[in-house]
C-alpha cells in the first residue's frame, strides 16, 4: 500500500498540478480525526477529468481492500499479546479485591482493638476516634434527613422515625433487564436503611438540576439479595415482586461492601422479628437508665444525651461489624479436633490406596476448615503433614488424569477433585498434556499408502475430532474464563502440527496441483466443525500456510504455460471440420484448432484447482496467475504470427483464436471470478484493453499480407491499357485485371472462420492495396485512354465493394487517382516540348460518365463473366 500511495504522490510536478490523469491518495487528510469527504473530495477532483476521477476510485478500492489485508493480519500478529495483556488485568483486578477485603478486615480488627481498649485512659487517642465516629454518623444522618425532605413520593412509604438509621448507599447504579440485554433506567442511588432498602431515581430536569423520586421501597424482611459476580451486579428478590429487580455498578469495591453491609442487616431484622421494640426507643432506653441508676450511689455519673445518641447509632450493622461476627477467630484446637486431625493421615493414605479420591477430597476440605486458627507450632506440624498428603493425593489423581482412555465423566471427576484442592493450573497443564499425548498417538497411528488426499482427509478428521472434543470437555470443566487463554495457545499448539505435516506431505511434494486443492478443500471441510465450540482456525491456517501455497501455485502455473508450448508446437493452425474443434457460440458454429482447445481446458483445470484459494487472502497471486497463462497463450499465437511464414489460412485460424480468448474465453472467466471473489476484477480489465491492442496489430499484419498476396496474384500496375493513346470509347469496360483482381478477393474463403468479423479486415484489406498502389502510381506512364481506363476501373472497383468501403479509403482512391492524373499531364508536358505539333486538345470523361458506364455495362459484364460472384 505505502508504494502505491508513492506512486500517486510521484504524478505531481514541483508545482502540485497533476503530470498524469490520477489524483494522488492523501492519507495523511484520511488519517485526519476532522476529515470531511465532501470537502476532500472538492479539493483534489476538480482539476482532473471523468476518467481519471474512475482510475481514482478503484485505486481507493485497491487501498481499502489492502489495509483490510493487513488490519487481519495484525489483529491476529497481537492476539497472543491481547490474551496475555487480558489475563494480567483479570489477575490485578482480582488482586485488588483480594486487598480491598483485607483493608475491610484490617479495619475490623482497629475497631475490635479501639473497643477493647475503650477503658484505657487515653483522652486524645478516644477523643479522635469518637470524632471520626461521629462525623460519619453525623453525615448519614443529614442524607437520611435528606430523603424525608427531597424525594417525591417517600411520605407513602416511610415516616420520620427516631429508630430509623441510614447504614450505607450505593450511588450512580442501574437497573438492567433480566436477561440482561438493556438497560431499563439509570442514575439510581440505593440508600440502605436499619429497616428499609430505598431506590432513588435523580431524573435532570434540564440546566443542572436534579428531581429525587422514589422509584421502590422494600422492607428489609421482605427481600432476598444475591451477587453477581462476573457482571458486577446484585440481585433483590422480593415477596411482592414476580420477577427480581437487577442492579449494574460499575465500582465492584463499593458494590461488595454495600451487599455484604444489606445482607448482615437483613439478617439482623429477622433476629429481631419476634421481638417487641417500642416506637420511642430513646424514651425507653432513658426510663431503663433511670431505673437503674435508682439503685445506684447517687455519686454515680448520669448518661448524658450524646452518650445515649451514641448507644443509638451503634446499632447500624455495616460490613465491619458483620465480618467480625460471622467469622469469629478461634484460638486454638479442641482436643477432639487434635485426636481428628492425628487420625486422618492414616485414613487418608487407606482411602488414596483404595482410589476412593472423592471421600479423601472432603476430609482434607473438612481439616482445612479446622485448620483456619491462629498459627502456632502444632498448627503448623498439621498443616505440613496435611499438605504432603494433598500433594500424595493430587499426584494420583493427575496419574489417573493422564490416562488417554478416560471418558468424559471421569476426566470431568478428576479436573473437580483437582480445583476442589486448589490445582487448577495442575489439572488444567495435565488434561492437556493427555489430550496432546492421545492426538500424536492417533496421528502415528495412520499409514501412508502414497495417497496424499486420503491421508491429509484422515489426519484432519482426527486432529480436529479431537481438537473439538478437548474444547467441549474443557469448558465443561474449567469454569472460570481467565483460564481460556491457556487452552487457546493448547489449540495454536496443535494446529500448527497439523500445519507442519500438511506443508511437508502436501506443499513440498511439488506432487499435481489438483492433490493439493483437494486437501485444502478437506482441511476447510473439516475444521468447520471447530466452529461449533466458538474455534474459527480457517484463516489461521490459510495464513501459516500461504508463502508455501503460492510458491506451489506458481509452480503449477509453470508446467501449465509448458504446456501450453506443447499444444502449439503441435497445433498445424489448420482449421479442419472435426467435431472435437466445433463449438457452438452465438448461434453459429465455430470450428477452433487444438491449441485453443487445449489452452481453454488448462484454464478451465487451473480454475477448479484455485477456487478453494479464491478469497482475499491469495487474490492477487490467483489473479496474477490467470493472467500469465492467457498473456502467454495470446503473445505466444502473435509470435507465431509475426515470425513465421504461414499460409493465408493460417493466419486467419491464429487471428480467429486471439478472437476467441479475447470476445468470449475472457470475458466468461471474470464474470466467473467476480462471482467467486464477490469484488471487481480491475486487473483482468486492464488485461483485456492490452489484448485488445495486441489483436488489432494481429489484424493490420495479417490485412497486410493478404494485400500482398491480391496484388501479387494479380498486376494492376503497371498496365499496358492504361498506356493506350486513344480516347476512351463510349462502350468501354473494365480491364480484365480489376475484375480479376475485385473476384479474387470476393472469393477468398474467410467464411470457415465464424468469429473474424469481414466488416473489420476487408476495409484493412483495402486501405492497404490503395497505399501500396499509390506508392507504385507514381513510376507509372499514363496516356488520354489509360488514364481514362485507370479511372473507370478504380471507380468499378469502389462501386463492386461499396460495403467495404469507408471515408478513408475513399480518400486514397481519390488520391490514388489524382497521381495518375497528374503522371498524364506530366506525359503531355513532355510531348509537347519535344513535339510542339503534337496535337493535345482530347477532352477526358467528367466523373457523371463513370458512374453511368458502371451501370450500363451490368448485364454485359454478367453475359461475359457468368460467375462473377457480385452477381451470385
Amino acid at each position: 500500500m505505502d508504494d502505491f500511495v508513492t506512486r500517486s504522490y510521484n504524478t505531481l510536478n514541483p508545482r502540485g498540478k497533476p503530470q498524469n490523469s490520477t489524483p494522488f491518495i492523501d492519507l495523511i487528510a484520511l488519517a485526519s480525526e476532522d476529515f470531511n469527504a465532501v470537502k476532500y473530495l472538492e479539493t483534489i477532483l476538480p482539476p482532473y477529468s471523468e476518467e481519471a476521477i474512475r482510475t481514482y476510485s478503484e485505486n481507493l478500492k485497491e487501498a481499502k481492500s489492502s489495509a483490510a489485508v493487513d488490519l487481519q493480519k495484525n489483529v491476529y500478529k497481537n492476539y497472543n499479546e491481547f490474551i496475555k495483556i487480558s489475563k494480567e488485568v483479570s489477575k490485578m483486578e482480582s488482586d485488588m479485591l483480594v486487598l480491598r477485603n483485607l483493608l475491610n478486615e484490617l479495619k475490623v480488627i482497629n475497631d475490635s482493638v479501639k473497643d477493647d481498649e475503650g477503658n484505657v485512659d487515653d483522652t486524645s487517642s478516644q477523643s479522635s476516634v469518637e470524632t471520626d465516629e461521629g462525623i460519619i454518623d453525623n453525615k448519614l444522618d443529614q442524607q437520611l434527613q435528606f430523603l424525608y425532605d427531597n424525594v417525591e413520593g417517600i411520605e407513602k412509604y416511610l415516616t420520620e422515625s427516631s429508630s430509623r438509621e441510614l447504614v450505607a448507599i450505593l450511588e450512580n447504579v442501574s437497573e438492567v433487564s433480566n436477561s440482561f440485554s438493556k438497560t431499563v433506567k439509570n442514575n439510581i442511588d440505593l440508600y440502605l436503611c436499619n429497616d428499609f432498602l430505598v431506590c432513588i431515581y435523580k431524573k435532570n430536569i434540564g440546566k443542572g438540576k436534579v428531581v429525587h423520586i422514589l422509584d421502590k421501597c422494600f422492607p428489609l424482611n421482605e427481600i432476598k439479595v444475591e451477587e453477581i459476580k462476573r457482571q458486577s451486579m446484585i440481585k433483590i428478590s422480593s415477596v411482592k415482586e414476580t420477577l427480581p429487580l437487577i442492579y449494574f455498578c460499575d465500582n465492584i469495591g463499593s458494590l461488595v461492601i454495600f451487599i455484604r453491609s444489606i445482607k448482615a442487616n437483613i439478617e439482623l431484622v429477622k433476629a429481631q422479628e419476634n421481638e417487641h421494640e417500642d416506637e420511642n426507643e430513646n424514651e425507653n432506653e432513658i426510663d431503663d437508665f433511670k431505673t437503674d441508676i435508682n439503685f445506684k450511689d447517687n455519686s454515680s455519673s448520669i448518661l448524658k444525651p450524646e452518650d445515649l445518641d451514641k448507644r443509638r447509632r451503634s446499632k447500624r450493622i455495616s460490613i465491619s461489624t458483620f465480618s467480625s461476627t460471622r467469622s469469629p477467630v478461634k484460638d486454638e484446637l479442641t482436643s477432639s479436633e487434635i485426636t481428628w486431625l492425628t487420625e486422618l493421615p492414616d485414613e487418608l493414605d487407606v482411602l488414596i490406596a483404595q482410589r476412593d479420591f472423592d471421600k479423601a477430597v472432603v476430609l482434607i476440605e473438612k481439616a482445612k476448615n479446622i485448620l483456619k486458627i491462629e498459627d502456632s507450632q502444632k498448627n503448623r506440624s498439621f498443616r505440613k503433614i496435611l499438605d504432603e498428603k494433598i500433594s500424595s493425593l493430587s499426584n494420583s489423581i493427575c496419574s489417573e488424569l493422564s490416562d488417554p482412555l478416560l471418558i468424559k465423566s471421569q476426566v470431568r471427576s478428576n479436573i473437580n477433585r483437582l480445583l476442589r484442592l486448589d490445582m487448577a493450573e495442575k489439572a488444567q497443564e495435565i488434561f492437556l498434556s493427555s489430550r496432546s499425548e492421545l492426538i500424536s498417538h492417533r496421528i502415528r497411528q495412520l499409514v501412508f499408502n502414497g495417497e496424499t488426499n486420503q491421508y491429509i482427509k484422515e489426519l484432519a478428521t482426527i486432529d480436529f475430532t479431537l481438537i473439538k472434543n478437548t474444547c467441549e470437555w474443557y469448558n465443561d470443566s474449567f469454569k472460570d474464563p481467565k483460564m481460556s487463554s491457556t487452552f487457546i495457545i493448547w489449540v495454536i499448539k496443535e494446529i500448527d502440527k497439523y500445519i507442519s505435516i500438511f506443508r511437508n506431505q502436501v506443499l513440498k511434494s511439488k506432487s499435481n496441483f489438483s492433490v493439493a486443492r483437494e486437501c485444502i478443500e478437506t482441511t476447510n471441510e473439516q475444521i468447520k466443525m471447530l466452529k461449533s465450540v466458538g474455534l474459527d482456525m480457517n484463516q489461521y491456517i490459510l495464513d501459516k500456510l500461504r508463502k508455501d501455497i503460492i510458491l506451489s501455485m506458481i509452480h503449477y502455473c509453470e508446467i501449465e504455460n509448458n504446456y501450453i508450448y506443447l499444444a502449439l508446437s503441435k497445433d498445424n493452425l489448420v482449421v479442419n471440420e472435426s467435431a472435437k474443434n466445433k463449438k457452438k457460440i452465438d448461434d453459429k458454429n465455430v470450428i477452433l484448432t487444438s491449441s485453443l482447445i487445449t489452452f481453454e481446458d488448462i484454464i478451465t483445470n487451473f480454475e477448479t484447482n484455485t477456487k478453494c484459494l479464491m478469497n482475499i487472502t491469495f487474490y492477487e497471486d490467483v489473479i496474477k496467475c490467470f493472467t500469465r497463462l492467457i498473456l502467454e497463450y495470446i503473445n505466444s499465437l502473435n509470435n507465431i504470427l509475426m515470425k513465421n511464414k504461414l499460409t493465408n489460412n493460417q493466419n486467419l485460424a491464429v487471428l480467429q483464436n486471439c478472437v476467441y480468448v479475447i470476445k468470449y474465453l475472457l470475458p466468461s472467466l471474470v464474470e466467473r471470478l467476480k462471482n467467486e471473489f464477490d469484488r471487481p476484477i480491475p486487473e483482468m480489465d486492464e488485461l483485456l484493453i492490452n489484448l485488445q491492442g495486441i489483436l488489432e496489430k494481429m489484424e493490420k499484419f495479417t490485412c497486410s499480407l493478404l494485400s500482398d498476396f491480391f496484388l501479387e496474384n494479380n498486376t494492376i500496375l503497371p498496365s499496358p491499357n492504361y498506356q493506350i493513346d486513344e480516347n476512351i470509347s463510349d462502350d468501354a469496360t473494365p480491364t480484365n485485371e480489376i475484375i480479376k483482381f475485385t473476384d479474387d478477393v470476393y472469393k477468398f474463403d474467410m467464411n470457415k472462420y465464424t468469429l473474424l468479423d469481414c466488416n473489420t479486415l476487408y476495409p484493412l484489406i483495402f486501405e492497404d492495396i490503395f497505399i501500396k498502389l499509390i506508392n507504385k502510381v507514381e513510376s507509372c506512364v499514363f496516356t488520354t485512354g489509360g488514364v481514362q481506363q485507370f479511372v473507370l476501373d478504380i471507380h468499378f472497383f469502389l462501386q463492386v465493394c461499396e460495403k467495404f468501403i469507408n471515408d478513408s479509403i475513399n480518400q486514397l482512391a481519390n488520391k490514388l487517382c489524382e497521381y495518375a492524373l497528374r503522371s498524364y499531364y506530366l506525359t503531355i508536358t513532355n510531348e509537347k516540348e519535344n513535339n510542339p505539333n503534337s496535337t493535345t486538345d482530347i477532352s477526358l470523361k467528367v466523373g457523371d460518365w463513370y458512374a453511368e458506364r458502371i451501370n450500363k455495362m451490368h448485364d454485359e459484364i454478367e453475359m461475359k463473366y457468368p460467375k462473377f460472384v457480385i452477381f451470385e
